[in-house]
């Protein structure tokens, strides 16, 4: 298992540029043990760059990457207010600066509403000079900081790496909780309640609420008075794409128009209505009976991408082809 990831925050002082600090970050995975590279480039007003700050630990236990992971974690949930540090147990690496390079045998990692530091020890627990970094947000003004958007997104990327290494035969989506704040993934129309019945195993219970959420959606869109012609949801969803007179003309080609009408019907037809209605004969395997937690995600994420259109395009008529 390997993941990479580049991260950039610009900074403003008064509202004047006066520099940026990008990182990189990289972790794999390699036999029982786990490497680890952070570089962090600071470049000033100038736009060159001023310190340059490289970790490379090529030997560390799988459990420093955990405690990483829920250290960071613990103060995503928290108030951000308060400062999460953690020492951590024996590694073998290297740091380097624009003074040389050491070799280096503890890191210490300290999370702040600035970032995710991380500070190589030498020999003896002596710090060395400069601490790479992961910067909290793509933008700091007069040292205030917004929305710690980076760090939720290097959880994510700990989270992935530790289901992938521990779990490789089975699949990553049924074991990370890749939702942490449900809230910044979903669509504020999607509730709360498809969160909590994932949550309590209640599968089938996760379509129906977001399915119904999405025919919601679709009818707020929608012309009142077609709203109320059309018989059901999926007929509903076919009136809006139809070719020739539609509500929504995203398509670029007429294919493209017909295949977002099947796809918005077929949702509901496909998705939403079989689990919504009585199964039949309990002893047959048809199709959603046998629904799991992984399937459950897939249909939430298909239906929050769908409501997200609808949201982000409504009426809009889009580019068309051969259209000036």
């Amino acid at each position: 298992m390997e993941i990479a990831d580049s991260i950039s925050c610009d900074f403003y002082e008064s509202s004047s540029w006066r520099g940026r600090e990008e990182s990189q970050f990289h972790i794999y995975g390699q036999d029982n043990q786990v490497g680890l590279e952070i570089e962090t480039t600071y470049m000033g007003d100038n736009q060159k760059p001023e310190e340059i700050t490289r970790l490379e630990v090529s030997r560390m236990e799988l459990e420093t990457v955990k405690l990483m992971q829920s250290h960071l974690g613990d103060w995503l949930r928290d108030d951000h207010d308060e400062t999460a540090q953690l020492t951590t147990s024996p590694v073998e690496g290297t740091y380097e600066d624009s003074s040389g390079e050491q070799d280096i045998r503890h890191l210490e990692v300290k999370i702040t509403r600035r970032g995710f530091r991380v500070l190589a020890l030498s020999s003896g627990r002596k710090p060395v000079a400069n601490a790479a970094r992961v910067p909290s947000t793509d933008r700091i003004n007069d040292d205030e900081v917004g929305e710690c958007n980076h760090l939720e997104r290097l959880y994510s990327l700990l989270e992935i790496f530790l289901a992938g290494v521990e779990k490789e035969n089975q699949d990553v989506m049924r074991t990370t909780n890749y939702l942490l704040n449900p809230e910044s993934h979903l669509h504020s129309a999607i509730p709360p309640e498809c969160t909590e019945r994932l949550e309590n195993e209640d599968y089938t219970g996760v379509v129906q609420a977001a399915g119904t959420a999405l025919e919601e959606i679709l009818e707020q869109e929608m012309p009142d008075e077609l709203v109320r012609e059309v018989g059901n949801t999926s007929d509903l969803a076919n009136r809006a794409f139809r070719e020739g007179d539609p509500v929504f003309e995203w398509g670029y080609t007429d294919g493209e128009q017909k295949g977002l009408m099947f796809l918005y019907s077929g949702a509901f037809k496909a998705l939403r209505n079989p689990v919504s209605h009585p199964r039949g004969d309990p002893s047959r395997n048809r199709f959603l009976d046998d629904i799991d937690e992984r399937d459950a995600i897939d249909i939430l994420c298909l239906f929050n991408f769908l409501a997200r259109r609808l949201d982000e395009y409504g009426t809009t008529e889009l580019e068309r082809e051969g259209t000036v």
